[in-house]
């Protein structure tokens, strides 16, 4: 997005001192094409906005998750409840997450599904986020619920080759990389707000991530499975997120995302990509210089006329998602080096 130095500091103002990082955009700065694509997806989010603050889905309705990756996207370029052109939509959408019923166990859903601790803990990070940004009570007290969950949902019986993990249910008694992934990250920001995450269940989360590591330095769904780009993002960015930046898996797995880049094609296009570029972004040096005008190039080339995204053609999920879905994850994925939220922040 178009931004000035002014408006970078007002928004970290808003952050904790141990959010505050460095900024990559100068006074100086002009609007690059990518800025611009960004600015135009903002506004089609924004007029998608349901009267009562939700965005709808591909699947028939408004959908907590989706509805706040569109929020993330906003939060992504430093719009807050307070702050910034969209602060209305911000509050709007944020209020709405808060007005989820409450289901007495902490979970953040607002229609039945076959996989609700998805929905969670996208949900559970974009509450940690505006918490880090806000340090609102009530977005706290919904927030300390949700990771209550997680944790709860963690600790369910589970064989030794699932340990750690999480998937569909939060009574599941398997585990999966997808949903262990966005449960790990929001397990790392909530600690970040200065909540309590016993570090055990960091470490454990951690172990079940490495046991999907592939030999090829990739990383599968499930231990013991075959590696693939979305996968792979996936567990790179939840150890780098632990604070493993330099470990030989992180290492291996962006030589993988390196030696295999994302393409139009490519399964789980969008949830690919969002992992994977913040995963390259927190590499940094060859991985980022590679893949931040590889994947800039990739969107523009696919970007609509009305400033949303299409579906891939190897994203059947995406398509079913609905285009809310695709230009959040689109906008997130070309809004990481403005470091606006503090979890990407390294």
């Amino acid at each position: 997005m178009i931004a000035l130095k002014l408006a970078i500091c007002c928004a970290l103002a808003l952050l904790p001192a141990a959010y505050a990082g460095e900024t990559l955009i100068d006074e100086e700065l002009q609007p690059t094409p990518a800025d611009t694509a960004v600015e135009g997806a903002l506004k089609f989010l924004a007029d998608q906005q349901r009267e009562d603050g939700s965005w709808n889905s591909g699947y028939g309705g408004p959908n907590a998750g989706v509805s706040s990756l569109a929020l993330l996207a906003f939060m992504a370029n430093g719009h807050t409840p307070e702050r910034g052109k969209y602060s209305d939509v911000v509050a709007k959408g944020l209020n709405c997450i808060l007005k989820l019923p409450d289901r007495g166990d902490g979970m953040l859903v607002d229609r039945p599904s076959h996989g609700p601790m998805y929905s969670h803990g996208i949900t559970t990070i974009m509450l940690s986020e505006a918490y880090g940004m806000t340090r609102s009570e009530e977005v706290k007290r919904r927030l300390d619920a949700a990771v209550r969950l997680i944790l709860l949902a963690q600790k369910m019986q589970k064989d030794q080759n699932n340990r750690g993990g999480w998937r569909y249910q939060s009574n599941s008694g398997d585990s999966d990389i997808s949903c262990t992934g966005w449960q790990l990250v929001a397990l790392r920001s909530a600690k970040n707000c200065d909540l309590d995450v016993p570090k055990e269940s960091i470490e454990e989360a951690i172990a079940y991530i490495k046991r999907c590591n592939h030999p090829s330095g990739g990383f599968a769904y499930q231990p013991g499975g075959p590696p693939q780009q979305a996968r792979t993002g996936t567990g790179v960015l939840a150890l780098q997120l632990c604070g493993l930046y330099d470990d030989s898996l992180v290492i291996k797995g962006a030589e993988y995302l390196l030696q295999n880049p994302l393409k139009w094609e490519s399964e789980h296009f969008y949830y690919a990509l969002y992992h994977c570029s913040n995963a390259m972004f927190q590499a940094g040096d060859k991985y980022w210089e590679f893949w931040q005008p590889h994947i800039e190039k990739l969107l523009l080339e696919k970007q609509n006329p009305d400033k949303s995204w299409p579906p891939s053609r190897g994203d059947n999920h995406a398509s079913t998602a609905g285009p809310v879905y695709m230009t959040s994850m689109a906008t997130l994925a070309l809004s990481i080096q403005y470091r606006y939220l503090p979890i990407y922040q390294r």
